[in-house]
């Protein structure tokens, strides 16, 4: 079995980079993992605050973060709740592949019609 982020034979799911030190999300040393350029606005837009509001979400920086122990680089995203209110920076990579459902602290992975979509 094909482990869906990274592609080694582990047989389970894996939400988080390998080797991410820090706070998922939160820090550049552990971004979040998205298969593909794309993904990364599908990925943001499953999360919401704790109370179910969508958030919205702006790329900062782009390409400018490069770890050596993540493949890729890692974009930088300011995120809002509904009134426009900042609330955290989100680190997301775009080189996994797979993506994640996993949700940073203060956030949650809201995928209501998951398999529909």
């Amino acid at each position: 079995m094909t482990d869906t982020l990274f592609g080694s034979d582990t047989g389970r799911r894996l939400d988080e980079m390998p080797g991410g030190v820090g706070e998922f999300g939160l820090e550049a040393s552990n971004p979040i993992p998205v298969q593909g350029i794309a993904m990364i606005k599908v990925y943001l837009g499953f999360l919401a605050t704790p109370d179910y509001q969508r958030i919205k979400f702006k790329r900062v920086k782009w390409g400018s973060i490069e770890d050596a122990k993540m493949p890729g680089l890692t974009d930088e995203y300011d995120t809002f709740d509904q009134s426009g209110k900042l609330l955290t920076v989100l680190y997301v990579n775009a080189y996994a592949k797979g993506t994640s459902e996993r949700a940073p602290q203060g956030f949650i992975y809201f995928r209501p019609f998951k398999g529909m979509i």
